[in-house]
């Protein structure tokens, strides 16, 4: 099949382009780039850096894709974006390759990125997720499925947000939120808000598995114990460490570094 290309864009003729891929006028891909089948590039996209492009992702104008990282101690070294199936960037996105040598920003399936949505380098975003109008990941951050980050929202470098959340907008958030949680801007710094039951039912949990996550929650939010404890009081609690999603939560807020977000206090 003959390659959709408009005449007005630049392909370096090192990259590896596959032959329905839909690119329109003024886009510039650089050598080191991949593209699999069904992608489309509207007008004014550019890719480069060393990165790979999954299958039928769809780029909207002027987004920017595997970027030199934001970062003063890059120094030119091979870093990498690899980029999965089905993800659609409006307009300018943009994702920054990895910082240290050999390094990856990594985005997985089925996201939906708003206008303005950044990347930062050595990211990993996993599936179903929607970033927002100008929701941003500092470096390292991490973001797992199902999650919703709204508009304005600034995600502090090394943060993880967990399965299932949903950020309030025009917040920066500088602790890691566990999975399944609501988390916005309260009287002076970001607080969970509650738990994200809209979400968790469109992830498919069943009503009891969303049971024994509100059981989990209020053990680790409510019972006026400290992380440590409240951690032990629900590992020790049988009809709720059953759960798959219950047992993650766990093992989210056992491998936190930079501490879970608090609790909004009356």
């Amino acid at each position: 099949m003959e390659q959709l290309i408009h005449a007005h864009a630049i392909i370096d003729t090192n990259a590896n382009i596959a032959p329905d891929v839909k690119i329109g006028a003024y886009c510039i891909i650089g050598p080191d780039v991949s593209i699999a089948r069904g992608c489309i590039l509207h007008n004014n996209v550019i890719i480069n850096g060393n990165t790979t492009i999954g299958e039928e992702n769809e780029f909207h104008p002027f987004s920017c894709i595997g970027g030199t990282p934001q970062d003063v101690s890059y120094t030119g070294d091979i870093s990498y974006v690899e980029i999965g199936d089905k993800n659609i960037f409006r307009e300018y996105t943009t994702v920054h390759r990895g910082t240290k040598p050999k390094t990856k920003t990594i985005v997985g399936n089925n996201n939906y990125f708003m206008v303005g949505v950044h990347i930062g380098h050595n990211c990993s975003v996993g599936n179903n997720n929607v970033m927002v109008n100008y929701a941003s990941l500092g470096g390292y951050a991490t973001v797992a499925h199902n999650a919703f980050i709204s508009s304005f929202a600034g995600i502090h470098q090394f943060v993880q947000i967990g399965d299932g959340v949903m950020l309030g907008g025009s917040t920066v958030y500088n602790k890691d939120v566990p999975p399944y949680m609501m988390a916005r801007v309260g009287r002076l710094k970001t607080v969970v808000v509650g738990l994200n039951i809209v979400g968790i039912r469109r992830m498919g949990v069943t009503p009891e598995e969303r049971e024994k996550i509100k059981r989990a929650y209020k053990i680790l939010y409510h019972n006026k114990l400290n992380v440590s404890q409240a951690l032990q009081t629900i590992k020790s609690t049988n009809a709720i460490m059953d759960s798959q999603y219950v047992q993650k939560l766990v093992t989210f807020v056992e491998n936190s570094e930079r501490g879970i977000t608090p609790h909004f206090v009356k």
